[in-house]
């Protein structure tokens, strides 16, 4: 006999439901530990009328979408506050604000009191207004920087992740 307890769940017409959209990404990336602001949240389409007993993999293309469909994006900040709130979308591409008061938290490796950084993805920030490299304040590896991001300034992003 088992000894883990037994649960009853009922699933209600779930075959008459709408599948939910796949291939997620956040600025290009799948899963991102992090993201910077304004972000790019991209996603393929599913229709189960298309679908049926297919299987798809989350990483495949739009298939679809059924007449009607739409979807509603939330994006919460790191206290689980509602930060931007986008119902009825039909396309597959949302822009986040990523709300006020944004920071960036970067892992890095370099000389104390540097302004020229390359972030743990090959990403290049350049630090103005007194933002620099620290490595009396390391979090990770050798060296980090936090830095409030509002309005861009301080700190300016140069090129994407490699």
């Amino acid at each position: 006999e088992s000894a883990a307890t037994a649960n009853i769940v009922t699933i209600d017409q779930r075959q008459a439901r709408p599948y939910p959209p796949a291939n997620v990404k956040i600025n290009g990336k799948d899963w991102p530990e992090t993201a910077i602001s304004p972000l790019t949240i991209t996603w393929s389409h599913r229709d189960r009328s298309l679908q049926q007993d297919v299987l798809v993999p989350w990483t495949d293309g739009d298939i679809g979408p059924e007449a009607g469909t739409t979807y509603n994006l939330r994006i919460y900040d790191e206290s689980n506050n509602e930060i931007q709130n986008d119902e009825d979308l039909t396309e597959t591409t949302a822009v986040g604000s990523g709300g006020s008061g944004n920071a960036a938290l970067l892992h890095f490796n370099g000389d104390d009191g540097g302004t020229d950084i390359t972030d743990e993805y090959g990403g290049q920030w350049s630090g103005t207004s007194g933002v620099k490299i620290s490595t009396t304040q390391s979090k990770f590896g050798s060296a980090s920087l936090y830095c409030p991001t509002d309005n861009g300034s301080g700190l300016d992003r140069e090129t994407e992740d490699q």
